[in-house]
């Protein structure tokens, strides 16, 4: 099983169109894309609530709600891949912020990319899923890998 997802809520009082309506309608673009195809791997596309802040980090969220099923159920689980703030794309100087001022020396100022956030210690999914996505991307693409998952453009573990 391969799982794709996003989430639907928000944080806070934002208008969510990148955070994460934009993911959402890559779910549903993926779907309809998907309709009717023979696939390999049985795909699972699901939409998410309560990831975002006072639920995130905590076993409220829906995510940990899933993932805590499919362990239940003895599901064998691939790989999982998190659409997250899609939606964004921008030429102009000083258009792409980061929590960390200094990755602006690193990944530049421009929204202008989709970023693949791989978990340190990624397994052969999300190693052969990067190769390929960056491969195939007609977007520019940026990869990098942390030890604590944060909420990012596009994320595979």
């Amino acid at each position: 099983m391969i799982i794709i997802g996003a989430h639907y809520d928000v944080c806070g009082d934002q208008e969510g169109a990148d955070d994460n309506a934009s993911g959402v309608v890559g779910l549903l673009e993926l779907a309809r894309q998907l309709k009717g195809k023979t696939l390999q791997n049985n795909i699972e596309i699901v939409a998410y609530t309560l990831e975002e802040p006072p639920y995130f980090d905590t076993e409220n969220m829906g995510s940990f709600i899933h993932a805590k099923s499919l362990k239940e159920n003895n599901v064998n689980v691939f790989g999982m891949v998190s659409l997250e703030m899609i939606g964004y794309f921008s030429d102009k100087k000083k258009s792409q912020e980061y929590p960390i001022g200094i990755l602006s020396l690193i990944y530049g100022n421009k929204g202008n990319y989709i970023t693949l956030v791989n978990k340190f210690g990624k397994g052969k999914f999300a190693r052969e899923f990067s190769r390929n996505y960056k491969r195939a991307s007609k977007v520019k693409t940026k990869k990098f890998t942390v030890r604590n998952q944060p909420e990012s453009t596009f994320q595979i573990i």
